[in-house]
């Protein structure tokens, strides 16, 4: 009887690690220079431009006065806006989701793997000001899972603590035609602000990708 539990207890053993998820690359970002405009930054032919993607958030603070700090200050082009979050604590366990939607689009062309995200670029923190940058807190690091809720994660990002324009690799992945793709970002890690708040903001997030002829 003891021989058979051992055998069975060590097979389970085994079978967690044989089935064990492999562990995700981990993509550390890079400090770029500042856009030449900041004032025409995202305009013109970029990728989101051509494959916009619909945004939203897990939580956001909530608005004061001409302030808003929803999803869409991701994606607004001013770089002194920003999305802030809304949890307690510093945000970590919060989300920020992109949908590219190519469902009107036939797969046949010839092109199903050629249109895909490379890079994430933005501006971490608040850039409304340099005291709005110190007070509020920074994204240390994301998860990046593919699908949304219940999705795979398919890398680890490390940012930078810093208001310069930066970026950062992710695995390249393919917008199919005929289908939606979701890309997630969670927050596992913040760098805590000088301030009383413990509010962690994003002012710009942008996806770069390859594919737009």
């Amino acid at each position: 009887m003891r021989f058979f539990r051992c055998v069975s207890v060590c097979a389970a053993a085994l079978g967690a690690v044989a089935f064990a998820a492999p562990p995700v690359p981990v993509f550390s970002a890079s400090a770029k220079p500042d856009p030449v405009d900041l004032a025409e930054y995202r305009m013109g032919d970029s990728f989101e431009a051509i494959y916009p993607p619909t945004v939203r958030a897990s939580s956001s603070l909530a608005a004061s006065g001409a302030n808003r700090y929803s999803a869409k200050m991701l994606t607004d082009g001013d770089v002194r806006t920003a999305w802030v979050e809304g949890a307690r604590g510093s945000g970590t366990g919060e989300w920020i989701e992109w949908t590219f939607d190519r469902t009107d689009e036939k797969p046949g062309d010839g092109r199903e793997t050629a249109v895909a995200v490379t890079d994430l670029y933005l501006f971490n923190g608040y850039r409304k000001g340099d005291s709005a940058w110190r007070n509020n807190g920074r994204v240390r690091s994301f998860d990046l899972y593919i699908g949304g809720k219940g999705g795979k994660k398919i890398a680890a990002l490390k940012l930078l603590d810093t208001k310069q324009y930066q970026s950062v690799a992710i695995p390249r992945t393919v917008l199919t035609p005929g289908k939606k793709t979701v890309l997630r970002l969670v927050v596992t890690g913040a760098y805590r602000g000088s301030g009383r708040a413990t509010d962690t903001a994003v002012s710009e997030a942008e996806w770069i990708g390859e594919g737009v002829f």
